[in-house]
């Protein structure tokens, strides 16, 4: 796993992006190893939190011990991102449908974020 940072863009490495941060592979690893990826995997939609930040404490501890329970309780994190994902994605549809283009509106805004008007440089 790697950071990779340019001049203008910083990308985060997410779980499940690839085989290596797969939870079949993570799950493979020493608790510490694990540890360590739980505190530094973000997850794809709510990219604000960690994995570890994202897990009550019974599943914390579920997967520093590895193994099955720890592969299916970062797959039920997955999934439950993956939900947020499509509700996110199914209520802007809702929002649109209603909205009119006033200036507060989701329309005029998603498309200032589209067209770069407020992109983000780091």
């Amino acid at each position: 796993m790697e950071n990779r940072l340019n001049d203008k863009q910083q990308c985060l490495d997410y779980l499940g992006d690839n085989e290596e941060l797969s939870p079949a592979q993570i799950c493979k690893k020493s608790s510490q190893s694990i540890e360590t990826k739980l505190q530094t995997l973000r997850l794809r939609h709510c990219c604000e939190r960690t994995v570890g930040s994202a897990l009550h404490n019974a599943a914390y501890a579920d997967v520093l011990h590895g193994g099955p329970g720890c592969t299916g309780r970062l797959t039920e994190l997955l999934e439950t991102d993956a939900l947020a994902a499509r509700i996110t994605c199914e209520f802007t549809e809702v929002l649109i449908r209603y909205d009119c283009g006033q200036p507060y509106s989701i329309i005029h805004h998603c498309e200032d974020y589209a067209a770069g008007k407020y992109r983000a440089e780091v």
